[in-house]
């Protein structure tokens, strides 16, 4: 007698064909010509993610090889963690830093040419963007690590000192390139180094009421947690996503670097600082400087503070209202030829 007879009668049903695979565009270039097809971003492990699987996968290296290597790397564990101890893997890092040439100025992340020293970093969930369907979709190139962006400014300008100059001057900006990444960088150095720079009141209604600071010279602190952010000291974050600014000298000077002439506050990000600025009672100025190139310092405009949905938010805090005012910084990039790396 014969069993059970099952009928399955052709049909259709809806499903979603994911295709995973490194950002070249001759790999998906003809899966993307589909109807609704979208492109997300798969971000580099983050310091937490990387420690966590060392903790449970790799538990015989030592946290503070693995801690280093991710400095160096960034968020890969192929390298911070399954090839820790394998040295020629572990040389391909510095290899790779010393092929770079002006090409990098054009790339644009969609092939593997430097996917050792560019990483694609994105817009993960946070506080600040709670539209779920709008997550993993931006791209923002970024150096790997502070280790790497230290060492490909020296090649670079080692050796095409002026195609940098220009690369960075250009009037229009070259959007999905690292152009910001360098400009950041090479602001960073500047400040560091120390000097008199140009700044002025993005509340001031003319631009010719221009004024001058003094920077010191001084060594750069960079910083994984808040607590380690010291007084009078400048400070940079390893996190290349860290909200808000690119550097602080605590209690009353924040740093964002940027060439584009919007760039919104989040205020998150100075919630996280408020300890380290004074606390909400701080009676202080806190001078927010936007660092700019110098094609956009006189047009730059007072930004507005960011909140939940990255909607514009007027009711701040009392604190950052009371305390910090936005001001535009001049980064003069003729002086990049005598920049030296501190």
């Amino acid at each position: 007698m014969l069993g059970t007879l099952w009928s399955i009668p052709p049909s259709k049903y809806p499903a979603k064909t994911v295709l995973v695979c490194l950002p070249e565009k001759s790999i998906y270039h003809e899966f993307d010509k589909y109807p609704v097809t979208t492109i997300h971003y798969m971000p580099v492990w983050s310091d937490n993610e990387v420690s966590s699987c060392r903790a449970k996968i790799f538990p015989h290296h030592d946290p503070t090889l693995v801690e280093e290597l991710f400095r160096k790397w960034g968020g890969i564990p192929r390298f911070v963690l399954e090839k820790a101890d394998d040295y020629p893997q572990q040389k391909n890092l510095d290899d790779e830093i010393s092929k770079c040439d002006t090409s990098l100025f054009n790339y644009v992340g969609d092939t593997n040419n430097y996917d050792g020293v560019i990483h694609i970093h994105t817009n993960s969930p946070d506080e600040e963007n709670l539209d779920v369907s709008k997550h993993y979709q931006k791209k923002v190139l970024q150096f790997a690590s502070q280790y790497v962006s230290e060492k490909v400014m020296t090649k670079i300008k080692s050796h095409f000192k002026e195609d940098l100059c220009k690369f960075l001057m250009a009037d229009m900006p070259r959007l999905g390139t690292i152009r910001g990444a360098l400009f950041e960088e090479v602001a960073h150095q500047i400040l560091i180094h120390g000097g008199r720079f140009k700044y002025r009141h993005l509340d001031s209604i003319t631009t010719s009421d221009i004024k001058h600071i003094l920077l010191d010279k001084q060594n750069c602190i960079e910083f994984q947690e808040i607590s380690q952010i010291e007084d009078d000291k400048y400070c940079r974050p390893l996190q290349k996503n860290f909200t808000s600014v690119d550097a602080i000298i605590a209690p009353t000077m924040l740093f964002q670097m940027t060439y584009c002439p919007n760039h919104p506050i989040k205020i998150s990000g100075l919630k996280s600082l408020q300890e380290k600025l004074g606390g909400p009672n701080a009676q202080h100025e806190i001078m927010f400087f936007f660092v700019l190139p110098k094609q956009l310092y006189l047009s730059f405009q007072k930004q507005q503070f960011l909140t939940l949905k990255n909607t514009a938010n007027e009711q701040k805090p009392a604190w950052i209202t009371r305390c910090i005012k936005q001001y535009a910084l001049e980064i003069d990039l003729d002086s990049v030829t005598e920049i030296r790396q501190v």
